[in-house]
């Protein structure tokens, strides 16, 4: 009796470790199937980057295309400085009868000069249009391309530029104003009436934009 209750013990210890056994191997996680899945992670589609990185270098070429279009057309529109004389001077003043406008005279080696169209420069890019004429004196064509490029530099090309014929610095002046001998700056304020008021010197910026800017 004693040896069959040792059996029976020694039969349950054998099967509560065996169903442990297995029950371990039922839980115990896939370690080689973990090991060999990855996270799921979107990998970026390269073609597709390509792609879209094209279109963009491409509307950057359109965009370049546009702007290179749109600035030919406004150096189109420049105007290069014309020959001065008695004949362009009357149509000049016919152009502003009955307005208020400014004629400023200026030459390649005057500095206060390039100050003063500084200031017209700005002054015409700030508020558009203005009633305003340049007149270079110098009267050689040794200049035409300094003058040329001051102009440009200061961005006034497309403003009514004219210069002094070679040899006819003298007259060109007479026909200006008799009473001027040539100093410069000069400008002359121009009433709607047709008066000229002349000044020498460099033109004070209020002074400039209360004539100017109606």
């Amino acid at each position: 009796m004693k040896l069959i209750k040792v059996y029976l013990f020694l039969v349950s210890y054998l099967l509560a470790a065996f169903v442990a056994a297995n029950q371990a191997n039922v839980t115990q996680p896939n370690t080689k199937q973990s090991n060999t899945e990855q996270p799921n992670t979107k990998q970026p589609n390269t073609k597709q980057t390509n792609a879209t990185q094209t279109k963009i270098n491409s509307q950057a070429i359109i965009s370049n295309s546009n702007s290179n279009s749109t600035s030919t057309s406004v150096n189109n529109s420049k105007r290069r400085s014309l020959a001065f004389n008695q004949q362009q001077f009357e149509q000049i003043k016919q152009q502003y009868q009955g307005k208020q406008w400014l004629m400023l005279l200026w030459s390649v080696d005057c500095p206060p000069c390039f100050k003063e169209l500084a200031l017209v420069s700005e002054l015409y890019h700030q508020r558009g249009p203005l009633n305003i004429v340049l007149i270079n004196t110098d009267a050689d064509e040794a200049a035409s391309t300094e003058r040329q490029h001051i102009i440009n530099k200061f961005n006034l090309a497309s403003l009514a530029n004219y210069h002094f014929v070679d040899g006819s610095a003298t007259k060109s002046r007479y026909i200006i104003d008799p009473r001027w001998y040539g100093e410069l700056p000069r400008s002359y304020f121009v009433e709607q009436n047709g008066k000229f008021n002349g000044q020498s010197g460099l033109i004070k910026r209020a002074l400039l934009q209360h004539w100017l800017v109606q």
